[in-house]
């Protein structure tokens, strides 16, 4: 590891030392408090900024705090929306405007699990099975307006809306798999 930077096996300690999985959504909290760009990557400054944000001095303070901020996103659609937008952009490689699926699905299942499980698991299913292309900006932020909105049997979908050809395909398929 560089001197000025946390990054993977840096990472992999700090949730050892927090108690939470590296693929626990607390991770990406801390990325979005400390304004992170690169994936796996905290430099000196964005992981004193999070502490900040985070009010968090010891990494028991920054476990109640990760905690904290867990609870709080899932009470705020607005502050929720944000950090699901960050987790999009900050996932993404460098250069890129799209997010390759097994990604998505992977980010999907981190950041809207135990939110938006309705839809989720058939969603990422279908996905892993269907798509080959990757996603973009506009599918990721509509899928959440989709999982906040349709209900869980797709009675009140309207395809006439302006959804992604993507969710398109998947209430199609769903109900397909109803008949």
């Amino acid at each position: 590891e560089a001197p000025d930077m946390i990054t993977e096996d840096g990472i992999v300690t700090l949730c050892e030392e927090i108690g939470i999985d590296t693929q626990d959504i607390g991770v990406l909290i801390l990325a979005w408090k400390a304004e992170c760009d690169a994936v796996c990557v905290f430099t000196r400054e964005q992981f004193g900024r999070g502490l900040t944000a985070l009010a968090a001095s010891t990494p028991r303070d920054l476990a109640a705090a990760l905690d904290g901020v867990k609870a709080q996103l899932f009470g705020d659609d607005r502050e929720f929306r944000e950090f699901y937008m960050f987790a999009y952009q900050y996932s993404c490689e460098e250069g890129q405007k799209s997010l390759p699926v097994e990604y998505a699905v992977a980010l999907w299942q981190i950041v809207l699990g135990g939110r938006y499980d309705v839809h989720l698991e058939r969603w990422c299913a279908f996905l892993e099975a269907t798509q080959k292309n990757s996603i973009p900006r506009d599918t990721w932020a509509l899928t959440l307006d989709f999982m906040r909105s349709v209900a869980p049997d797709l009675s009140n979908f309207d395809d006439n809306d302006a959804w992604p050809v993507l969710i398109d395909d998947f209430v199609a398929n769903c109900q397909q798999e109803a008949q």
